[in-house]
């Protein structure tokens, strides 16, 4: 018994985790072709050059989105702008949707 109430708070931790990490799903890796922003809040779409991944099928196909309400949103933007400017490959990490576009959560630039 006191094992089992050892575990509880391991248990705890790892359904807390776990939904976050399997639900992330890496794209191909590819330039960006555009960047949109605006309409009236501080949304950045990315379009690319790379095959489209759409692991949660959000409705919208048009590219991923960056979401304002997220709080590294800043530095994903600023990441990207930087990988188009250059023409340097990404790699987009996604989970889940937002405006109805797969949402990045995560950006990897390549050489």
């Amino acid at each position: 018994m006191k094992r089992l109430f050892c575990l509880v708070p391991f248990l705890a931790l790892v359904m807390q985790i776990s939904p976050a990490q399997a639900a992330a799903t890496s794209t191909g890796t590819g330039n960006i072709t555009r960047l949109s922003g605006g309409w009236v809040t501080a949304n950045l779409r990315v379009q690319t050059g790379f095959p489209w991944t759409n692991p949660e099928s959000c409705p919208y196909s048009d590219g991923y989105i960056v979401d304002p309400a997220d709080s590294g949103h800043e530095l994903l933007s600023s990441m990207l702008l930087s990988a188009f400017m250059s023409r340097r490959q990404v790699q987009l990490t996604m989970d889940g949707c937002s405006q109805g576009r797969p949402r990045i959560i995560g950006v990897d630039i390549l050489e």
